[in-house]
C-alpha cells in the first residue's frame, strides 16, 4: 500500500521537472533590447561624422540619401581629432531592462589594416547609470583584438538594472580624414525571460505543488 506521504514525494519531482521544463522550453536570450526599434534613444553624442548614423549601432538607417550611402548603418565619430580621443554616446531604453552583457562589431578601413587602422578604437568601456550616477560596468582593449580590420567583442557580467547607458570608444588612429571610430554593432544581452508557452508550463508545476501541499 503507497502511503499518502509517499504518493505526495511522487508527485514533488513532476512539479519540479514542470518548472524546470518551463524555464528550458520558454526562456530566451534577448539581444536587440538596445535596438531603436525597440525603443532605445539616443540622447547624446560627443562628435558625429555626417558620413554615417548616430544611432547606426543601435539599428537606424541614414537612408539612401545619406552623404555617404556605404556608412549608412553605421555610428562614425567625428574625424579631425588625435589619437587618443575619447568618443562618446548616450541612450534610454524604453523601459528598466537587466543586463548581463553586450555584443560589439565594428571594422577599420585603410590600405594595411593592420597598419593603418582608419577608424579603429583602442579601448571600449561601458557604463550604466545605476543611483543617478554612471557607474563602469566593462572595460576592453581593442587595439590588438581587431583581425583584417575586423573587430567581434563580446562580454558578460553579472545582471544591471538600468534604463540609462554610456559607450565610450578611444580613438586609435590618425588616419586623415578616416580617425573618428567607426561602430557597425553594439548589441544588448539582457536576462533570459519565459515566453507564454513556458508561463502555461511553470503555472503547471505551481499548481501541482499547490496540490500536493493541500494534500499533505
Amino acid at each position: 500500500m503507497i502511503r499518502p506521504l509517499a504518493a505526495n514525494a511522487i508527485r514533488a519531482p513532476l512539479a519540479t521537472a514542470l518548472l524546470a521544463a518551463a524555464f528550458a522550453a520558454g526562456a530566451q536570450t534577448s539581444t536587440d533590447a538596445w535596438d531603436v526599434a525597440q525603443g532605445s534613444v539616443v540622447t547624446s553624442v560627443s562628435t558625429a561624422s555626417p558620413a554615417g548614423s548616430p544611432a547606426g549601432m543601435f539599428g537606424a538607417d541614414a537612408g539612401a540619401a545619406a552623404p555617404f550611402p556605404v556608412e549608412r548603418l553605421n555610428t562614425v565619430f567625428g574625424d579631425l581629432l588625435p589619437v587618443g580621443t575619447v568618443h562618446s554616446i548616450e541612450w534610454h531604453t524604453a523601459a528598466p531592462i537587466s543586463l548581463t552583457g553586450y555584443h560589439l562589431l565594428a571594422h577599420a578601413d585603410g590600405v594595411d589594416l593592420d597598419v593603418d587602422n582608419g577608424r579603429s578604437f583602442s579601448q571600449f568601456k561601458l557604463y550604466a547609470e545605476v543611483g543617478g550616477n554612471f557607474q563602469l560596468i566593462s572595460s576592453v582593449d581593442t587595439a590588438a583584438l581587431y583581425s583584417a580590420g575586423g573587430l567581434d567583442v563580446q562580454g558578460s557580467f553579472a545582471a544591471v538594472g538600468a534604463q540609462n547607458f554610456r559607450a565610450e570608444f578611444t580613438q586609435a588612429s590618425g588616419l586623415f580624414g578616416k580617425s573618428g571610430p567607426r561602430v557597425a554593432e553594439l548589441d544588448a544581452i539582457t536576462a533570459a525571460v519565459p515566453e507564454p508557452a513556458g508561463w502555461a508550463l511553470m503555472l503547471a508545476g505551481g499548481a501541482a505543488l499547490l496540490a500536493r501541499r493541500r494534500r499533505g
